[in-house]
């Protein structure tokens, strides 16, 4: 049977995914629709394979310090001197974090969701969150709605879905890019975890972590491999 607990404590909300056969647990804050924790079993207990937040203040304090769980929305990365054009028209976005001139990681890694469903049953349970940004900053005037699912299911599976939308009443499309920042802690040391992901291209950076426009070919991780001495941070 799963369940759904949820907990609001001075503004610092917290909705945990629970499937009580085994105990495993996903914990989702509104601020930024951040993954907070996954409680999965091992042979010394649950343990917490996410590097999350204790709370209001400790996330308000340290979440442009590295992140940690963001969802990175309407981009990813660093602007380029915080410029952009779109449709002929150059935008400046100073709006939210900067370092070293470029814009980081978007608008809404602080961001309060709203949880607008939820649904448990001896299945599977799920909560959506949603924020609907108005177009308020000048650096990006593009209203539209970043909806996002959480889903665990049997055998510790959690499901992450993202839908972005602009309003209906928008007459034109918009430059937008969605991306998650996750943060794990799994013991040991990182170069002894094994590492697999499905895809043979990847973004080409310059020095300064900037996308140049560019894909590459790199398939490293598929099939799996152990990390080892390869330093990412891309």
């Amino acid at each position: 049977m799963f369940r759904i607990n949820l907990s609001d404590k001075e503004g610092w909300t917290r909705v945990e995914l629970e499937d009580q056969h085994n105990g495993i647990k996903a914990e989702v804050i509104r601020s930024g629709a951040v993954l907070n924790a996954f409680y999965v079993p091992t042979s010394t207990g649950l343990v917490n394979l996410i590097d999350g937040y204790k709370g209001k203040e400790d996330f308000a304090q340290t979440i442009t310090k590295g992140f940690r769980g963001a969802k990175l929305s309407p981009f990813v990365c660093r602007l380029n001197r915080s410029r952009y054009s779109w449709k002929g028209v150059e935008y400046k976005l100073e709006d939210k974090f900067v370092l070293n001139g470029s814009a980081l990681h978007g608008i809404l890694y602080d961001a309060v969701f709203d949880v607008i469903d939820t649904t448990s049953n001896e299945h599977s349970c799920s909560v959506t969150l949603r924020y609907q940004y108005d177009g308020d900053l000048s650096g990006y005037p593009f209203p539209y709605n970043c909806t996002v699912k959480y889903c665990l299911e049997g055998e510790g599976k959690l499901t992450i879905q993202t839908h972005l939308s602009n309003p209906a009443a928008a007459e034109t499309s918009i430059p937008i890019c969605d991306g998650w920042h996750p943060y794990f802690r799994l013991g040991g040391v990182v170069d002894d975890w094994w590492l697999e992901m499905a895809s043979d291209q990847m973004l080409e950076y310059d020095t300064e972590l900037i996308p140049t426009g560019k894909y590459v070919t790199n398939s490293m991780f598929y099939p799996k491999r152990k990390i080892g001495d390869i330093h990412l941070d891309n």
